[in-house]
């Protein structure tokens, strides 16, 4: 390396020192003898001790073939709502679906991919906090403290064959069913507003008295994302078929939390993002969430508004 090349260097590290160490430590200690094209070393910043490091790139400016710039707000993000606080407002044993490591990479990857629109990115450390407090208490809710991958009512009763699943829905013992609440037939990938195609569904060739999961679009995930118009937005935005595979949102974690994003940042006149970021309005998240219901609530409702504050 010439004394005017610049290189990229990936790292880990168990404790993020002080703000600025890592930058001065690389301004005054690392030099280009310390390196060589493919080779690993040991390098000492100012106390911190990182292991192989390895040369990414050498050119300046320039990332990995095919590597996406990783976004730098993840540890911002998973320091707030750390581990430990996922855990203690967890349930004991939660769906497998919900993990802390999981929120967080669904974190990185919205915000790499939306730059002009992250999640839990805006205002102040404050105002991050009260945004994170607020999605908690909203998902925690709708899940039952991360334990339903799926609506209970639809699909409390299920069961599987091979890979895919069959739910029971609640009160259903067999033949076709119609009228499912979450089905706005009138609704198609082609009209506007769009919607995924949805109908009568008929009863599981392969399990008797069930339905085909991948029929139904009911509440799933983190927020509970449910209805045919929001599983094929949804979808479009992540780059994902859900119409024909939403029960996705129930067994990929990614997709999950993505959802759960989706919903939060676009979803309703007033977005639950921007009801606590511009309106300080906890309610307001509520009112985009599940309004119909709970805002104000009909009596049946008054404890999900008491869970999810």
């Amino acid at each position: 390396l010439s004394g005017t090349d610049q290189i990229d260097i990936k790292y880990e590290v168990s404790a993020a020192p002080e703000s600025g160490d890592i930058a001065e430590a690389v301004a005054t200690s690392v030099s280009n003898d310390d390196f060589q094209s493919g080779v690993t070393s040991v390098i000492d910043l100012g106390g911190l001790t990182i292991e192989d490091a390895q040369v990414i790139t050498l050119s300046p400016t320039s990332s990995p073939s095919g590597s996406p710039t990783s976004s730098p707000t993840r540890p911002i993000v998973c320091s707030i709502f750390t581990s430990a606080m996922f855990d203690a407002v967890a349930a004991p044993s939660p769906d497998s679906l919900y993990t802390h490591t999981g929120f967080c990479d669904a974190v990185d990857d919205w915000n790499t991919i939306n730059p002009n629109d992250q999640i839990f990115m805006e205002g102040t450390d404050m105002d991050r906090k009260h945004e994170l407090a607020a999605y908690f208490g909203n998902v925690l809710h709708e899940s039952g403290n991360f334990v339903h991958p799926r609506e209970s009512s639809m699909c409390g009763t299920f069961t599987t064959n091979a890979e895919d699943v069959y739910c029971q829905p609640s009160g259903y013992t067999g033949g076709d069913y119609a009228n499912d609440a979450y089905c706005s037939s009138a609704l198609t990938s082609i009209t506007d507003p769009d919607g995924c195609a949805c109908g009568t569904v008929q009863e599981s060739t392969v399990e008797s008295s069930y339905l085909d999961a991948n029929s139904l679009y009911f509440g799933r995930g983190p927020i509970q994302l449910s209805h045919n118009y929001n599983y094929i937005d949804a979808g479009t935005a992540l780059g994902v078929n859900l119409c024909t595979s939403p029960d996705l949102v129930a067994t990929d974690g990614a997709i999950a939390w993505k959802t759960s994003f989706w919903f939060w940042m676009t979803s309703g006149t007033t977005t639950p993002h921007s009801s606590i970021i511009n309106n300080q309005d906890f309610g307001g998240t509520v009112n985009a969430i599940n309004g119909g219901l709970e805002c104000p609530s009909n009596g049946s409702h008054d404890s999900s508004v008491v869970s999810r504050l």
